[in-house]
């Protein structure tokens, strides 16, 4: 198998960073008045403690989890948390398990699963990532470009605020100092809040 050429890898990365057309602006709710939300990556580092934030605002909280079923959803997020040691501090009784995948089409749930989901909430934390910056961008592409639009067209249908994290360093922002290594502080990740009421059929973001 040969390596992509350069102006191959150019012409994927600007047909990437396009928005499909289904995807739109539209205007917002008063992040005051949501009193559900939708959070991706619950089963991850980030993903815990945003739950923990979330629930301690009196929020009912959608985590998006992959596993067969509920239970089994729900068995992986309280392994998560106890993993943490945030099991015991939590009240669960405010969160409710979304089956699904964020790779795929409607995030993996069933058409009528995601009209009511889009339905009830008003706001959506996407923390779900595959962070592996030693890797080809192929294979990150699904759970990164893909998952992204995917979520994009969630918070069009749901017309909810969206806020997404993703990792942009790993490494050291100097040439003279060596990566950084599994036992020391790791990468930044960067908070962008998607802003699409200041937006006219496209949305701005503030990072």
């Amino acid at each position: 198998m040969t390596s992509p050429t350069l102006s191959e890898v150019t012409e994927e990365f600007t047909d990437d960073i396009r928005l499909h057309e289904d995807i739109t602006g539209f205007a917002a709710p008063d992040p005051h008045t949501v009193s559900e939300v939708f959070l991706t990556g619950a089963t991850g580092f980030l993903g815990a403690f945003l739950l923990r934030q979330l629930l301690a605002h009196g929020l009912t909280v959608h985590c998006l989890v992959r596993a067969p079923d509920a239970d089994a959803g729900l068995k992986r997020l309280e392994e998560n948390l106890r993993r943490y040691e945030l099991l015991d501090t939590l009240d669960l009784d405010a969160v409710r398990v979304v089956t699904g995948d964020v790779t795929r089409p409607r995030l993996g749930m069933p058409e009528e699963t995601y009209t009511e989901l889009a339905g009830r909430i008003g706001t959506i934390y996407h923390s779900a990532a595959k962070v592996n910056f030693l890797t080809i961008y192929k294979w990150l592409r699904r759970a990164t470009v893909d998952a992204t639009h995917e979520i994009l067209r969630l918070a069009c249908a749901a017309g909810a605020i969206l806020h997404h994290t993703s990792t942009t360093a790993v490494f050291e922002p100097t040439a003279d100092q060596p990566p950084r290594g599994s036992s020391t502080r790791p990468g930044r990740r960067r908070h962008c809040n998607w802003d699409t009421p200041r937006a006219s059929g496209s949305p701005s973001n503030s990072c």
